[in-house]
C-alpha cells in the first residue's frame, strides 16, 4: 500500500524481439494511496509535489482552505465533519492517509489532483479509477445545498480543457450520509472511466477536479488513485536479445540493470519507437527520474550483444 508516483520503481515485461505487445492484458502505471500505512506515521501527511495539486490549492493543516493530507479529521472548533478514515484501510483509521479537500469559491473545472502519464499511442485502453468522499455531515444545512460536484477527467494539458477523447470524463455529485461517531473509514464512492485512446496521444494528463467549487459545504476527500491501461498489437524492429537473465530495479531515482554489468550502452524509447533517452554507464545504473509514469522499451548493449525489455515506470516517494 505504498504511495506511488513518479517514474522511479520499475515492474519488469516479457523480453522482446520487436514492438510486440500482448493485448487484453490490464497492467496498472500508477497508484497513489497517499502512505501513512503504519500505526506510527503521524496523523498529518506532508504536502504534495506541486506538480501533483492544482494551482489554486495550498496545504492547510487547519484546512480552512486548501488542501491537507490526513488519516482522519479531529473535530475540533473549527469543523464538524465526518471522522472515518481513508479507503485503503477501512477497519483502522490510524492507518492510511486521503486528501481532503476545502475549496473556496470559484467558477468552472478546477483541476484538484492530476499526473502526466507518458508512452501512449492511438488504440491505447485506459482505465482511470479514484474514490471520493463527502466530509459534511448532512445535519449541517450547507451540506444539502453545496454538494461537491467531482469529476474525472483526461486532458492533453495540466489544465481541465481539451479531453483526449469525449469518453474520458465522469462527473459525480457525492452524496452525504448519516454520521456516524464510531465509524472506521468515510463513505467512499468509487469513479472510474474506461476508454480507448482514438488519437495519436503520446501523453496525458490524468486529472481528479472540481465544478463550480463553493466556499459553503463541499468539503471532500479522495483516496486510491489508480491508472491502468492496456496497449494495442504494434509492429517494429528492435535489437536481438542475447544477455541472458537480465532484470532492473529501484534504486535512488536509477534503474539498476542486474546481471549486465557495470559498463554498458542503454537506450529507453516510448512503445512508439521515439527516443527517449540514451547514455553510457561504468556503475549498472541508468537515470530515469525525469521521465513520466508510462510504458517504455529499454534496450542494453553491452560487449556486442543486446537486450530489450518492454517496462512500465511507476515509481514511489
Amino acid at each position: 500500500m505504498k504511495r506511488k508516483c513518479y517514474a522511479l520503481s520499475v515492474l519488469l515485461f516479457a523480453s522482446l524481439f520487436a514492438f510486440d505487445v500482448s493485448a487484453g492484458t490490464w497492467e496498472r502505471v500508477y497508484y497513489n494511496d497517499f502512505g501513512g500505512n503504519s500505526a506510527s506515521d503521524p496523523h498529518l501527511g506532508p504536502a504534495l509535489n506541486q506538480d501533483e495539486v492544482g494551482n489554486h490549492l495550498e496545504y492547510d493543516a487547519r484546512l480552512l482552505n486548501g488542501y491537507l493530507i490526513t488519516k482522519y479529521w479531529e473535530e475540533d472548533d473549527y469543523h464538524s465533519w465526518h471522522n472515518g478514515g481513508d479507503h485503503t484501510s477501512p477497519y483502522d483509521k490510524e492507518v492510511g492517509y486521503f486528501m481532503a479537500v476545502n475549496p473556496d469559491s470559484r467558477e468552472g473545472n478546477m483541476s484538484v489532483y492530476r499526473v502526466k502519464i507518458e508512452g501512449l499511442s492511438k488504440g491505447t485502453i485506459l482505465r482511470f479509477t479514484a474514490y471520493v468522499a463527502n466530509l459534511t455531515r448532512p445535519g449541517d444545512i450547507s451540506a444539502s445545498e453545496n454538494a461537491p460536484n467531482l469529476f474525472l477527467g483526461v486532458y492533453e494539458g495540466s489544465e481541465p480543457a481539451n479531453l483526449v477523447s469525449e469518453y474520458a470524463y465522469r462527473q459525480l455529485t457525492v452524496p452525504s450520509v448519516e454520521y456516524d461517531a464510531n465509524a472506521t473509514s468515510l463513505n467512499w464512492n468509487k469513479m472510474s472511466i474506461e476508454f480507448t485512446l482514438d488519437a495519436d496521444k503520446r501523453s496525458a494528463y490524468f486529472i481528479v477536479g472540481m465544478s463550480n467549487p463553493e466556499s459553503n459545504g463541499w468539503d471532500f476527500a479522495i483516496d486510491d488513485i489508480s491508472i491502468e491501461m492496456v496497449q494495442p498489437e504494434t509492429t517494429g524492429s528492435l535489437s536481438p536479445n542475447k544477455v541472458d537473465n537480465l532484470s532492473f530495479f529501484e534504486e535512488d531515482g536509477f534503474l539498476h540493470a542486474q546481471n549486465a554489468g557495470a559498463n554498458f550502452s542503454y537506450r529507453i524509447s516510448g512503445l512508439t519507437g521515439k527516443l527517449m533517452l540514451s547514455g553510457n554507464t561504468s556503475n549498472g545504473l541508468i537515470p530515469v527520474s525525469s521521465l513520466q509514469p508510462g510504458a517504455y522499451f529499454v534496450t542494453i548493449d553491452v560487449n556486442g550483444e543486446s537486450r530489450v525489455e518492454r517496462i512500465i515506470l511507476t515509481g514511489s516517494k
